[in-house]
């Protein structure tokens, strides 16, 4: 063989070599690299664990359940009459850094002797003379509210923060002592329809709703 076929021979040889794929040879030499690893040294922080604590939601309860406190039917100038509820609260002991109970009225509604409901329930003749008081007693002394229905409707729309409800009484909540007096509000309610009532207070209704919730303050 002459010299040039040689030299011929070993250049077709070399361009075979340099097409072979790249990812062949290198996993040829990944393989060649870690037969020869070794982990001289080691040390863990075996069993690392999580666990939930336990915790409840607030709830509160009414010793009436849902239903009406209040259902007179035939209310009469000079009459008067009495309710009462008792509501108690647990407040959670994850929600915020202390939990607040409130008693509230809202959403005070009035329909005149026609059974129309009334734009401005504090106009009506009956919300002028219908007086609703309130002693509600938690923990220490009782507060007690007595106001005619159209000043209670004025008071629970006093401004756009108030949103048609306020608030009878708001008191800090014991979370250590489930049964602390704190966490339990009597709510007495009294009304009475003025005796020199009109005739146009005569056929009319109204409608609220009493009831209390915890504020828990983040």
């Amino acid at each position: 063989m002459t010299m040039k076929k040689r030299r011929t021979e070993t250049a077709k040889r070399w361009t075979k070599l340099l097409a072979a794929p790249v990812g062949v040879l290198g996993a040829g030499a990944m393989v060649l690299g870690a037969t020869h690893a070794t982990v001289t040294a080691d040390t863990w922080n075996k069993d690392n664990t999580i666990k939930s604590g336990s915790w409840t939601k607030s709830t509160v309860k009414s010793d009436q359940g849902t239903k009406a406190v209040v259902t007179v039917p035939d209310l009469m100038p000079g009459a008067t009459g009495s309710a009462k509820v008792t509501y108690t609260y647990e407040p959670g002991k994850s929600e915020g850094k202390e939990s607040w109970g409130q008693v509230v009225l809202k959403d005070i509604s009035v329909t005149n002797g026609s059974g129309d409901v009334v734009i401005i329930p504090s106009q009506s003749e009956l919300a002028k003379h219908l007086h609703l008081k309130f002693t509600v007693k938690q923990g220490g002394k009782p507060e007690v509210k007595d106001l005619t229905l159209a000043e209670w409707y004025e008071k629970t729309n006093e401004d756009k923060n108030t949103m048609g409800r306020t608030a009878l009484l708001r008191a800090k909540l014991n979370r250590k002592d489930a049964k602390a007096p704190e966490n339990k509000a009597d709510v007495a309610l009294e009304w009475r329809l003025d005796a020199d009532a009109p005739v146009g207070a005569a056929n009319s209704g109204l409608k609220f709703d009493l009831g209390a919730e915890i504020d828990s303050v983040k």
